[in-house]
């Protein structure tokens, strides 16, 4: 379990059954990965991620929990295989072994992802926090009005538009349509 109490974490760090674990989606639940202007001193935030966890002589299964992610792994994507530690007894208990991650070089794995994190965003853009998908609504009718009303420049609004799309905070159809609505 991601976010259970600190001395369960190093109990499950010490004797859980090793394993990996493939991501099949991640989301933060405070939005601060995915915020372009976030804090720079935040070190970890909560993630919703879920797994496909895979321990040997067990058949593999999935799990979906709340885990702290530290900040240089916050563009982890689905497909990325973590180290884990699993607890025997009760196998939803799952820890994430980031220095494992990172010693197997994960900062490089993280990097090569590219923007598959912000694809994996913009595919399930309906998952994304609701308050981000508001706010950018909002956001996208006063930069519509500004641009009719010559305060924006057009390329300044297709930009802005294109950063939420990338950030999953719009898909690309309501991008497309709030660009013909400048038209």
């Amino acid at each position: 379990m991601g976010l259970f109490d600190r001395r369960s974490d190093k109990n499950l760090e010490r004797n859980g059954l090793t394993g990996t674990a493939v991501v099949k989606s991640r989301r933060s639940l405070s939005g601060a990965d995915e915020d372009p202007l976030d804090n720079l001193l935040v070190r970890s935030a909560r993630h919703r991620i879920a797994l496909e966890v895979h321990v040997d002589g067990r058949a593999a299964y999935q799990v979906e929990d709340t885990f702290k992610v530290p900040r240089k792994y916050w563009k982890i994507a689905a497909d990325v295989e973590l180290p884990v530690r699993v607890d025997s007894q009760h196998p939803e208990r799952v820890w994430i072994d980031w220095d494992a991650f990172t010693a197997a070089g994960g900062q490089k794995i993280v990097d090569d992802l590219g923007d598959q994190y912000r694809r994996d965003a913009v595919r399930d853009v309906v998952g994304q926090n609701p308050v981000n998908r508001d706010a950018s609504a909002g956001l996208v009718e006063s930069w519509t009005r500004a641009v009719k009303a010559g305060a924006m420049k057009r390329e300044d609004f297709d930009r802005y538009i294109d950063e939420r799309v990338s950030f999953g905070f719009l898909t690309p159809e309501e991008a497309e349509a709030a660009k013909r609505g400048v038209d």
